[in-house]
This record gives structure tokens, C-alpha cells and sequence, in this order.
């Protein structure tokens, strides 16, 4: 522990006597000044007593400076202890008994080997910093040059290692410096005598501190040199030595000569200009151009004579405008005695503007003034180009949405080196987190079997690609696509692996979407063909029944079990009209309607379906907007998720239904299966249970249900998708076992206005059937039936197959065809097609199409713009009436 000298007023002050020793007297024994200070100012010594011998007092007289502590033997340790307390190199004198006047002359020996001591240890200190400015010239010198250290040797003497050697130093041994470095010199002389006379030279000047300096004649015809001149200068832990080959100067000079030509050529053709700088006695700058080597010219398009004597350029205006502000200072700077470096812009004297390197140091003589400078222009134009390439790769890694991982393979378990923004969005993971850790910390695959196979490409060297599912950091599944490839070096080695990965949910999320609507589609032109051919079988059996019906008469033997089969013919034609709204192959009615006032007039229909138990919640968004849709349709589809939400809620809860004005982007716009556009938001939401993921994903599929078998038809869910879906909407279903359902229903919204509501029509009576119908329908069977039923009625009919059949007809037919009654599916052409063409040969003539299911949706937008249609199954009186309307009614063209 070292003490801070206390400043104490009674502690004795050294006197400042000129040429006078100053000793402290260290004396708790004697009173006053004592014999012995008495004894040593007579001596002419300028002597002060201390009596109180404290460490503190001690401390604080030691602190004052003194040439000599003086202390009998009891109290020299506490002396000696003050004096390294107080980091001070004193000496101190023990008083031996009866000693007598020889002190005096003990005090002036002890402060006479401190001065000694101190002179050595500045000569060490100022060797040591030559010894520093050799290490920097070793290799650039034209010296052998040499650095022992010493160490005791077997005998005891002193033995010396090399530890520092140039190149020309290790050729005198014959050797490479990696031969040289770390042998005791007795091991590379090449003889004892020789060993001998070094070694004797080397303890001489170490020991010392005074260097040597000798001309040395070779003995030995392994050194070319015949005659060296050597250096030894001593160093805090050896000596160091230059040795000079003196032979023939004539020779020597003539080498030196060569040599600095040689280093010259090289300061020439090294990449870069190496120039120095001297203060400026013109006052043109601080600091001027002394020496500037030719690569200037290539760097700056000027000779190198352009930067010496009057007019010169200077260092300045060598850089871009833009950049000499950042040099101002320079100069000042490098007098202060600092070094420069900086990355500027130099201007080339035909335009071109390169990146440079430049780096300054000052010089200094030995009395530490700065003498000049300098420095080195390095062209770092292609490293600047490289860089600025490198730092925008790492940009555009940085900026990638996919998330970049490199992991070092030469380091064992694989440390992570480098992980991009977007692996901490995909993942949640921060970089701190990551970074330095094995490879095994990053999220794994799923499926241990995944995660097997990727190790197992890992550890044979080879690429990896694939999808499947990893776990972030809160737990959660997400699909991961990764990219595993190995990067070697220029022996093939694997040194690292990148990997790029990317969240795959919403694609798989899209493919799992599409694969349902593949299947539904599937489904729906499964049910909508089989609707189809049901249709013409179920026309035909409530066509014929009601004619059995009329035939047997009301309360007759047989009437009745007509009706029952008209009545189970109807029954399954409702079921055939679910499976046509759900493979939209219905035709729709379509209105313009304002679809709140839809809802809310629905309320009265909905309430006493929902019981009492349940509360019932409504929330219109006043800006929603008209809509296009069959409002019966609509009507069904509503009833249907108020049913299903109410047998969700066995206990009662709450039914929500909302409306909203959204609007679909273009970046949405695939997620949602929609077009881009304003929508009208329909959305039924329950308490219920719920329902689990294998119950969602079949929820749209016809006679799906989890009611039990015989309590619904399981085709309320699938009618509504198929409305919807046939209105240009999307249908979304989102729920989780015991947090209840929500349902939610996009329509496209109309331009149009809303429709005005329909007029009552007016009925017409005692009207005679007359008039002239071309059918033309496919299904023998439906055929028949429907002639029958027209020509019972007064109406001549014409009956056609096909449509071939029918224009045959058009064409020789000489009188007029006042109805076309047409199916709309039909071989050879549609019924619309074949109506266009029987329109233009005859205009005059009224359409009624009739049809069951319509496959082309060109079909269906005919059928749906305004032309007079009769959905199949229909009764004798329903096509009765609906012809009889046609032909009363002024005919509207086909669009």
C-alpha cells in the first residue's frame, strides 16, 4: 500500500542549501537536534531531526524530498518502509553503535550510489526507447541486425538468446530467421573461439550500460563478408547488435548504392504514392511536398515535378472539393505531433474521381519537435467499389422478408455468425439471442423425422430444401420453406452454412383453400348433373299426377294417392332445389335491394325461431350500400345460420348479427378469394360450442351434418355457400370448440339503384288458349308431358327434340310461332343460343325457357337479365299461367 504524504506544518523541511546534501536524522532517543545532527552539520551536510517516529510522521518528513534518510538500527525498517510508501528511491543510513564521524562519510557513499543509480536507469530508459525506434528500422535497414536476450548459462555465466533478427542478420549464420530465432548464440557460432570473443563483448556492454563499437575481422569463409562492423548497444533485458560489411568500400558504397536504387524502384512500383512533408518556408501552407513518388501520376494525372518548387500542388487541392474541408486541419494536426488517416475522394486532372487511402505520421529529430511527415496515398477505389458491393448485399439480406441464418461449420456445434431482421419477424427470436450460439438453439423442425433428415444433410456437406412445420418463440406452428446450402471454400471445404426461410402459412393456408374449393366444385357438379336428370324425372311425376288428379276427381278412388305422390314429387323437388343452390346451377332472381332494410325487416321471421333464451343482437353500418341478390335466396341463407347458431346454443346466448362496408385491396385480394372492389359484410355470430377442425373443414359439404341422422338434411350450410359463391360473394367460417361461431358473408356491392318493389300483377280470366308453341326439350319423357299439357289446353304445339330440329322447323314452318318454350342445357347448342337464331329469323316470337340447372354461366346471365323463366319441376298450372302471361304481355327482346 502506498502513502499519500500527510501535509503536516511540524514536519521537517529539507534545506535548499546550494551544493548541500540533505539528510533526514530519524531519532526518537534524542532530545532537540541530538549529537548527530549535530555531528553531521558540521560535516557540512544540511541535516534536520525527526523524533517522532510514527509511520504518519515518517511518511510526511520521507514526502519532503531529502538525499539521505539517517536511522539508528531499531527504527531503519520503519524507515525503509516510509521511503516505499513514498515511491521514492532514498537510501537510508543505519547508525551503527559508536559509530562515530564515519557517518558523515557513509551518508555522502550512499547518496553518491543513488546518483548512480539514477543516471543508470536514465541511460536504461533512453536505451530502451532507441531500442524501439532499432525494432522499427530492422527490416528496412541495410544492417544485419540482431536482439539477445540474456539468461544465465550452464556455468553460471551469463548466455544469450536471439529473439529478433532480420533477414540479413539470419544469412551471416547461413540460416533462416525461423532457424535463428530462439538459439543461444553459443549454438549458432560457428566456432568456441568465436563464441568466446562475442559472448566476453555482449556481458561487458549488458553489464555496463555503455554500448561498444568495433571493426570485426571474418574468420570464417561460411560469411561472404570479410569485415563487419559492429554495433552492441545494451538493452533493459540484453543487447542488440548491427553488423555492417565494411569490405571494400569501394564495393560496399556500390552495393549501398544498388541497394537504395533498389528500394526506390520498389517506392516507385508499389500500389500507392509515398510522398514526405516539410513546413513550408514560402508561405504557400504550413506543410509542403518534399518527396512525392511517380505513382502520383498515375493516381492524379500529374507529374511529379508538379508537387515540388514554386506553383506546386498541394495536398489540398489533390481532393474533390466536397472533401478538402476534411483535411483543413491536417497540418496542424501533424505539427501537434498526431498521426492522420482518412478515406477521401481524389480528383484526376481528366475528370475521373478515385477512392483514396490517406495515411500521415509525423517525424521527429531527438529533441521530440515534429520535422515533417510522412505518408502513403493508397488507391482504394475497386476496395471502396467491393465494399459498397458488400455493404449493399448485406442491405438487401437485412431487408428480405425471408429470414437469412449463416452458421460457422469450421467451430463445433455450428455457432450462429449472422442472423437478418427477417428471421427475428418470422421467428420471434432476437439476434442477441442467437448470435454466438450452437446451431442446434435455432427453432427445429416439427417432426423429428424432418429435422433428422436436415441434420443428416448438415453433417454429409450436401443442400437442403424443403417445407415443414417449426415452432417459434411463443409456441406457435407455423410452415417454414428452407433453403440449406453449404458454403465452401477454394479447397471445397465447408466453412459455413446460409439458410433462407420463409413463412409458408398462407400459401399452404391458400393451397388447403383451393383444395376445398376444388372439392366443392367437384361435389357441386356432381349433385348439380344429378339435380339435373332428377329434375325432367320429377316434372314429369307431378306433371302426370296432376293430370291424374283432374282425370279422377277430388274426393275419387285414386285422387288421393295422386295427391300424396304430387306431394312427395314436391317434397324432393325442394331437395333438389338445395342441391342446384349449392353447385350454382340455379337461376337467380336477382334484385338490387338495400340489404339493411332486408335484415332488419327479416327480424320478424328470425325471433320466434331463436326462442327466448337466446338474445338477439343487431348492428347495421349505414354506409353499407346496395347489393345484387335473389332476396329469397338471401332469406334462406339467413334462416339457415340462425337455425344452426340456435341449436348451437342449447342453454341460450347471444346472436349478433352485423353489417359492414368493406372494401378488398389488391394485396388481399388472393387471401380472400375476391375481387378487388367494395363489398357489403354480412356477418351471424353465436356463443355457442362451437365446433372443432375436422367439423370445419366439411362444414360446406351437401348432408353433412352433426345434427344425427334424420333431424336436418345437411344442406343448409352448402345452399348458403352456393348463393353466396353464385352471387359473386365469398363465405368465411371461423370458430374453436366453446367459443361459439362467426359466420361472415361478403357480397359485391351494385352500382345500380335500389329496385323499386314489384306491382301486383293483374289477372286475366276467360282468355281462350290459342295460339301456336314450338317446344323444344331433350328429354323425351318431360316432352311429352309438357305437349300433352299445352295441346289439352287449346295450344298447337310443335314439338322438337333438339334444337337442329327446331330451326328445321323455323324455317318451313309457313304460319307464325307465337311461344318458343325451351330448356335452357341442351346437346347441339343451349336453348338461349338456339333462341337468338330463331329471334332473328322471327321476331316476333315470345320465349319462355325452362330449365332445371344451367352450366354455362353465359346460360344463366341471359336467363337472369330479364327473359321470361320457369324453374323445373313445375305444375301443369304453373306453366299454364306463366304462358298465358307471356303471350298477353308485350315481348321483351333477349339481351
Amino acid at each position: 500500500m502506498r502513502l499519500k504524504p500527510p501535509e503536516q506544518a511540524d514536519a521537517p523541511v529539507p534545506d535548499e542549501g546550494a551544493g548541500r546534501l540533505r539528510v533526514l536524522v530519524v531519532d526518537r532517543s534524542s532530545e532537540g537536534d541530538g549529537p548527530l545532527v549535530e555531528q553531521l552539520r558540521a560535516a557540512g551536510l544540511a541535516a534536520e531531526h525527526l523524533a517522532d517516529g510514527s509511520p504518519r510522521a515518517l511518511a510526511a518528513a520521507v514526502g519532503r524530498g531529502w538525499d539521505v534518510v539517517v536511522a539508528p538500527a531499531v527504527q531503519a525498517p520503519a524507515a525503509r518502509a516510509a521511503v516505499r510508501d513514498c515511491n521514492t528511491d532514498t537510501p537510508v543510513v543505519v547508525v551503527r553503535a559508536q559509530q562515530g564521524e564515519t557517518i558523515a562519510t557513509d551518508v555522502r557513499r550512499a547518496a553518491a550510489e543513488a546518483a548512480a543509480r539514477r543516471e543508470r536507469r536514465r541511460v536504461a530508459e533512453q536505451l530502451q526507447q532507441s531500442e524501439m525506434r532499432l525494432r522499427a528500422a530492422v527490416e528496412g535497414g541495410f544492417d544485419s541486425f540482431f536482439v539477445f536476450d540474456s539468461e544465465p548459462g550452464e556455468a553460471g555465466e551469463l548466455d544469450f538468446r536471439l529473439v529478433e533478427a532480420n533477414t540479413r542478420g539470419a544469412a551471416i549464420f547461413g540460416k533462416h530467421k525461423e532457424e535463428v530465432i530462439g538459439r543461444l548464440f553459443t549454438e549458432l557460432a560457428f566456432n568456441e573461439e568465436r563464441a568466446a570473443y562475442f559472448l566476453e563483448r555482449f556481458r561487458a556492454v549488458f553489464e555496463s550500460g555503455v554500448p561498444l563499437e568495433e571493426e570485426y575481422e571474418v574468420q570464417s569463409s561460411d560469411v561472404p563478408a570479410r569485415w563487419l562492423h559492429i554495433q552492441i548497444v545494451p538493452l533493459l533485458s540484453g543487447v542488440a547488435i548491427t553488423a555492417r560489411d565494411i569490405s571494400e568500400r569501394k564495393v560496399s558504397e556500390t552495393a549501398l548504392r544498388e541497394s537504395e536504387e533498389r528500394f526506390l524502384s520498389i517506392v516507385q512500383n508499389v500500389p500507392g504514392v509515398f510522398f514526405t512533408l516539410v513546413p513550408s518556408e514560402d508561405g504557400l501552407g504550413t506543410l509542403r511536398f518534399d518527396f512525392v513518388s511517380d505513382g502520383i501520376e498515375t493516381l492524379t494525372g500529374h507529374a511529379v515535378e508538379e508537387f515540388l518548387g514554386p506553383g506546386r500542388i498541394t495536398l489540398q487541392s489533390l481532393l474533390h472539393p466536397e472533401d478538402r474541408p476534411l483535411i483543413d486541419r491536417t497540418d496542424e494536426t501533424l505539427l501537434a505531433g498526431r498521426s492522420f488517416a482518412i478515406d477521401v475522394r481524389v480528383a484526376h486532372r481528366d475528370g475521373i474521381v478515385r477512392w483514396a487511402h490517406l495515411k500521415i505520421e509525423p517525424t521527429f529529430d531527438d529533441a521530440g519537435s515534429v520535422t515533417g511527415a510522412n505518408g502513403v496515398i493508397l488507391d482504394i477505389t475497386e476496395r471502396k467499389i467491393a465494399a459498397d458491393a458488400l455493404h449493399l448485399r448485406e442491405r438487401a439480406i437485412n431487408a428480405l422478408v425471408q429470414g437469412v441464418v449463416i452458421t460457422d461449420a469450421r467451430e463445433p456445434n455450428h455457432p450462429v455468425v449472422y442472423v437478418n431482421p427477417g428471421y427475428e419477424q418470422l421467428t420471434g427470436f432476437r439476434r442477441d439471442e442467437l448470435i454466438g450460439q450452437p446451431a442446434s438453439s435455432l427453432p427445429a423442425a416439427v417432426e423429428e423425422a424432418t429435422e433428422a433428415t436436415i441434420q443428416r444433410a448438415i453433417a454429409e456437406g450436401r443442400p437442403f430444401a424443403g417445407e415443414y412445420r417449426c415452432r417459434r418463440k411463443d409456441g406457435s406452428v407455423f410452415w417454414c420453406s428452407l433453403l440449406l446450402s453449404p458454403v465452401r471454400d477454394e479447397e471445397s471445404t465447408v466453412t459455413h452454412y446460409v439458410s433462407i426461410s420463409s413463412d409458408e402459412s398462407p400459401r399452404k393456408q391458400l393451397e388447403e383453400q383451393f383444395l376445398q374449393a376444388q372439392k366443392m366444385e367437384a361435389v357441386g357438379r356432381l349433385a348439380g348433373g344429378i339435380a339435373h336428370e332428377f329434375n325432367n324425372v320429377l316434372l314429369v311425376i307431378r306433371g302426370y299426377s296432376h293430370v291424374l288428379m283432374s282425370a279422377v276427381g277430388e274426393k275419387r278412388d285414386g285422387w288421393q294417392e295422386a295427391k300424396e305422390i304430387e306431394t312427395a314429387a314436391t317434397r324432393a323437388s325442394e331437395l333438389i332445389h338445395h342441391l342446384l343452390a349449392f353447385s350454382r346451377g340455379q337461376v337467380m332472381q336477382a334484385k338490387v335491394i338495400d340489404l339493411n332494410v332486408s335484415l332488419a325487416d327479416m327480424r320478424k321471421l328470425v325471433e320466434p325461431l331463436i326462442g327466448e333464451d337466446v338474445e338477439l343482437r343487431t348492428s347495421f353500418d349505414p354506409q353499407l350500400g346496395p347489393v345484387k341478390v335473389d332476396p329469397a335466396q338471401l332469406e334462406q341463407t339467413l334462416v339457415s345460420l340462425v337455425v344452426n347458431a340456435r341449436d348451437a346454443m342449447p342453454r341460450g346466448g347471444r346472436l349478433t348479427i352485423g353489417t359492414r362496408k368493406v372494401r378488398v385491396e389488391a394485396k388481399d385480394a388472393t387471401a380472400v378469394q375476391l375481387p378487388v372492389g367494395g363489398y357489403a359484410e354480412i356477418a351471424v355470430e353465436d356463443t355457442g360450442v362451437g365446433m372443432d377442425a375436422e367439423t370445419h373443414a366439411r362444414v360446406f359439404e351437401p348432408f353433412f351434418s352433426t345434427k344425427g341422422e334424420g333431424k336436418r338434411t345437411g344442406l343448409g350450410l352448402s345452399t348458403a355457400y352456393g348463393f353466396v359463391k353464385q352471387s359473386g360473394g365469398d363465405i368465411a367460417i371461423t370458430s374453436a370448440p366453446g367459443e361459439g361461431t362467426r359466420v361472415t358473408i361478403r357480397l359485391p356491392q351494385a352500382a345500380e339503384a335500389v329496385d323499386a318493389p314489384a306491382q301486383q300483377a293483374v289477372q286475366r280470366h276467360g282468355r281462350h288458349a290459342e295460339g301456336t308453341v314450338l317446344l323444344v326439350e331433350d328429354d323425351d319423357s318431360a316432352r311429352r308431358l309438357v305437349a300433352r299439357i299445352l295441346g289439352d289446353s287449346g295450344y298447337r304445339v310443335h314439338a322438337a327434340g333438339l334444337p337442329g330440329e327446331a330451326l328445321r322447323f323455323c324455317d318451313k314452318h309457313a304460319g307464325p310461332i307465337d311461344l318458343l318454350l325451351s330448356d335452357v342445357v341442351m346437346p347441339q347448342m343451349s336453348g338461349p343460343t338456339m333462341a337468338t337464331q330463331i329471334l332473328e329469323r322471327r321476331p316476333e316470337t315470345r320465349v319462355l325457357f325452362v330449365s332445371g340447372y344451367i352450366e354455362s354461366a353465359d346460360d344463366v346471365d341471359i336467363v337472369s337479365s330479364g327473359a321470361d323463366f320457369l324453374q323445373k319441376p313445375f305444375t301443369p298450372s304453373q306453366l299454364l299461367e306463366t304462358v298465358r302471361r307471356i303471350l298477353d304481355e308485350p315481348r321483351q327482346a333477349i339481351a
